[in-house]
């Protein structure tokens, strides 16, 4: 918001404070703010809006094809439940119709892969049994469900360079084992300490 021309940031208690004085947090996620506020803002005034700004017509692409959004490490500087809550706003904008996109996120978080695949298998569990809808919408709300053929996940292992999927093929999740290998390792890490201190 602005107060005479100069950008505000309007806290939760109500002040509204001057970018200055925000911390350095809060001020690196303002861009991720701003991109929200837009799709806000489009998903109220229509997706041909968003088009316009942020994919406009060019000759060598269909007219059909959906408008590409890209966050960059949207973890930066927040707690790992405000990361999930986070996913689940991306999650809710993805699934409206009105705001048409694809999206690509990158990320070295292990909360936000792990908050994909809580939503993922939400949608895979309402489809596996559609007469406890009722009973998941309770766990997680309907707006959040991921349906596992639209989403995929990449990741680059640090030898030749090239992204590889991570998705699981049979469970439609992303792969466990990613998401586990550096917990692991940490805690065999922990562990040779603690046999160090305290073992004969």
């Amino acid at each position: 918001m602005t107060d005479s021309g100069a950008p505000r940031f309007l806290a939760s208690d109500g002040r509204k404070l001057p970018l200055e004085v925000l911390s350095t947090g809060t001020q690196e996620m303002m861009p991720l703010f701003n991109i929200l506020e837009q799709l806000m803002y489009f998903r109220e005034h229509g997706v041909e809006a968003a088009r316009a700004v942020y994919d406009p017509p060019r000759p060598e692409r269909p007219a059909s094809s959906r408008p590409f959004l890209y966050l960059e490490e949207p973890e930066a500087n927040i707690f790992p439940k405000t990361q999930y809550d986070l996913v689940k706003l991306f999650a809710w904008l993805a699934n409206d119709e009105i705001l048409d996109f694809s999206w690509a996120i990158t990320t070295h978080s292990p909360y936000i892969l792990t908050a994909f695949n809580d939503l993922i298998k939400a949608g895979q569990a309402a489809k596996a049994c559609p007469e406890k809808t009722a009973e998941i919408e309770k766990i997680v709300p309907k707006q959040y469900w991921i349906k596992e053929d639209d989403f995929a996940a990449y990741a680059f292992d640090g030898k030749d360079g090239i992204l590889h999927p991570i998705m699981d093929k049979e469970t439609g999740l992303i792969n466990g084992d990613v998401l586990d290998d550096i917990s692991e390792t940490i805690s065999g890490e922990f562990g040779q300490l603690l046999d160090i201190q305290y073992g004969d």
